[in-house]
């Protein structure tokens, strides 16, 4: 052993009572994130649904942008098509509906 150092049964003791016995530390309140991505505060300004296409004109981007765009931030959204439309809208509205409209009609898909 070098002089100086701790053993590993030394190590290894004060590794386990860290992780078993944590020793008390002040919690730091952290604010939320403030999302500033063009995507996320439109869609929060909206207040409701947007296609596609509405979305890229209130980012002031083209559709294909926007659609990048949403992929990025594919985590966050609720995304549902209905007919030639795809509808996007934040993952923190509650209200919105998360099946088709020709599944809540009870009609499924004709295979």
């Amino acid at each position: 052993m070098r002089a100086g150092l701790p053993s590993f049964p030394e190590l290894w003791a004060a590794r386990v009572g860290e992780l078993l016995w944590p020793s008390p530390s002040v919690s730091v309140v952290r604010p939320e994130p403030v999302d500033e991505h063009p995507l996320i505060k439109a869609l929060r300004n909206s207040g409701k649904p947007l296609t596609n296409g509405q979305l890229a004109k209130a980012i002031g981007c083209s559709q294909g942008q926007a659609t990048k765009y949403r992929r990025k931030f594919k985590g966050r959204l609720i995304e549902w098509r209905q007919g030639r439309y795809v509808f996007v809208t934040l993952a923190d509205f509650d209200d919105l509906p998360k099946d088709s409209v020709r599944k809540l009609n009870g009609k499924g898909r004709k295979s």
